[in-house]
């Protein structure tokens, strides 16, 4: 499985503070973006986040998952 998770990863593109930015949309941002991008369905959708070993703190309820923040394509490739 890290096999697997190390050449999804390889591709991905980071912002300059070495963050991961994320595009999940229903259209496709283009081939430039298309690295960072998940499809997402048209129209209203949830978003679940699944833990693996997760620390303390998430088991007790103590983290947060930090919030999804919406933002435009053209302010993601600004950050890069």
């Amino acid at each position: 499985m890290a096999g697997a998770w190390a050449d999804f990863a390889a591709g991905l593109a980071l912002v300059k503070e070495g963050g991961l930015t994320l595009l999940i949309q229903h259209a496709s941002p283009g081939t430039e973006n298309q690295a960072n991008w998940l499809p997402a369905p048209e129209g209203p959708f949830s978003m679940i986040m699944r833990l693996y070993w997760p620390e303390v703190a998430a088991l007790e309820g103590s983290w947060k998952a930090p919030p999804l923040q919406q933002e435009s394509t053209e302010a993601m490739l600004a950050n890069r």
